[in-house]
């Protein structure tokens, strides 16, 4: 009897041990993510993400966020979301899932974003194929 219920616990402390140690890991790489993007706070910038929803178009302004992010045209992404609001006055021709080349200075992100694209500009769109249909 006693060995089951000290089986019992093993398993529990087994599990809660996983937990911890699975959150750990996460935290830190969402740690490493955020101060990649710090880096590149308060500079002129090139940054091409995944346009994450519908881009929602206000009176003066288009806003949006992009997410799986590079910065300058590297290779490497950081898994942050940036938000983004670019003025009316162009015929944007893209939607969610699209990959967007913007220039901007980057500033300190709020909320769930980590950084604010500030006086953004579109440079490319790139279409994904197969396109999303959701």
């Amino acid at each position: 009897m006693l060995a089951i219920v000290l089986k019992s616990y093993g398993r529990i402390l087994f599990a809660i041990l996983a937990s911890l140690l699975f959150g750990a890991v996460r935290v830190s790489w969402q740690n490493s993510d955020l101060r990649i993007v710090q880096a590149y706070y308060n500079r002129s910038i090139i940054i091409s993400g995944i346009v994450t929803n519908s881009p929602e178009n206000k009176e003066k302004d288009l806003r949006f966020a992009i997410e799986t992010i590079s910065f300058n045209y590297s290779t490497n992404t950081v898994k942050s979301q940036v938000y983004v609001m670019l003025p009316t006055g162009a015929d944007y021709n893209f939607t969610r899932s699209d990959r967007v080349v913007l220039k901007g200075i980057l500033k300190e992100g709020f909320g769930a974003y980590a950084g604010f694209l500030y006086r953004p500009q579109l440079l490319s769109i790139h279409k994904p194929d197969p396109p999303d249909f959701a």
